[in-house]
């Protein structure tokens, strides 16, 4: 009988703490993400480079806290391999809602698109020709999948810091004919005046959870303090350009909490 009570107490106690987990998701003070997105500049038209990230961080009273980590980017602006510290303050909401939120913003998108697909079947014969028809079918998806997603938003985090780091990249220059031909070329492209560079942050996070881990959206704008991307052509009276300032980047990450 005794055998048999240690091993109740033995199961009943992880399940008394599986549910505490559940019902009290702002217990956990610790944030550990890793994420992948792109990062652009607004000016030079090289399009956006993808942008690698690691961090972690550590909220305390009124959800206040740090975050620190790592970036790694192989493109930016034209500019090969760069690498940076984020360090950061961070504020974030309470978590609000719980699992049972994603069973009801299922119901919710899913009964809403079903409601408007059968109001379109109902009016095709009299109302739509083939390709308006598919159309709205199309839009109607669209906007239950987005309705969805926005029931689905657990927190909201806001940080703002600094980013040092270092340019391992050559300049990015290219020969290139006159417009006029008659065999004359000119260089253009992007150089890097200095390697080492310091940007300011300023970002947020969109966090989907689930349990203790989360899926999270980030978008952030960064404004690079120090001299490091320029345009240059050889051709122009002012051969090189202003520094080029603002960046955005995208990053799509998955953390845990504990």
């Amino acid at each position: 009988m005794k055998k048999y009570l240690i091993l109740a107490v033995l199961a009943i106690v992880p399940a008394i703490t599986v549910s505490a987990q559940y019902f009290n998701p702002d217990s956990f003070r610790n944030d550990f993400e890793a994420s992948v997105g792109f990062q652009s500049d607004f000016r030079s038209g090289e399009g956006p480079g993808a942008r690698i990230d690691v961090s972690y961080a550590r909220f305390y009273r009124h959800r206040i806290g740090f975050r620190v980590g790592a970036c790694y980017m192989p493109d930016n602006v034209g500019i090969s391999h760069s690498a940076g510290i984020p360090v950061a303050f961070a504020w974030r909401t309470r978590i609000w809602g719980y699992e049972d939120q994603y069973v009801e913003a299922s119901k919710t998108a899913i009964g809403s698109s079903i409601e408007d697909l059968a109001e379109d079947i109902g009016r095709y014969d009299y109302y739509y020709d083939d390709d308006s028809f598919g159309r709205d079918i199309a839009e109607g998806a669209t906007t239950g999948f987005l309705t969805f997603l926005a029931n689905l938003v657990s927190r909201f985090e806001l940080y703002c810091g600094l980013t040092p780091g270092y340019i391992f990249g050559d300049d990015s220059t290219q020969i290139v004919p006159y417009p006029s031909g008659r065999d004359r070329y000119y260089e253009t492209g992007i150089v890097t005046p200095h390697d080492f560079y310091l940007s300011a942050d300023l970002g947020a996070r969109i966090v989907i959870r689930i349990w203790r881990f989360s899926f999270n959206i980030s978008p952030a704008a960064h404004y690079y303090i120090t001299d490091n991307f320029r345009e240059y052509n050889s051709a122009m009276k002012t051969k090189l350009s202003d520094p080029i300032r603002w960046q955005m980047s995208l990053n799509f990450g998955i953390s845990c909490m504990f």
